[in-house]
């Protein structure tokens, strides 16, 4: 009987296994996906604040003339522990929403 070898991947060493591997161009790859064939998923957004519009509106609209540790407090009051958001989380939101409007944004303090 014929000892099988198993071939290894050069980066991370995992075994490969040549019937579960297809090797396609890059432009078969997009005629794929032009053809739809094959679903690509949408990007999602990583914050949980932007996957809550409810959240987001309520963060972007009290955020003038208040600290963020206040803010925060009122979503807690408003949504509850579990729907709120962190500090932190809040923080890097209103960072973000800020440097996107270019000033546009109500001050906000730490």
């Amino acid at each position: 009987m014929a000892k099988v070898l198993e071939e290894r991947c050069d980066k991370c060493g995992a075994v490969l296994d040549r019937t579960q591997v297809a090797v396609v161009t890059r432009e078969v790859l997009d005629d794929i996906v032009r053809s739809k064939a094959v679903k690509v998923a949408p990007v999602r957004s990583k914050s949980p604040i932007n996957r809550d519009p409810e959240v987001r509106d309520f963060l972007l609209q009290n955020s003038g003339g208040v600290t963020i540790k206040r803010l925060v407090a009122m979503a807690v009051d408003r949504f509850g522990e579990i729907r709120a958001p962190s500090l932190s989380a809040t923080h890097r939101f209103l960072q973000r929403a800020h440097s996107s409007q270019s000033g546009q944004f109500p001050n906000v303090t730490s």
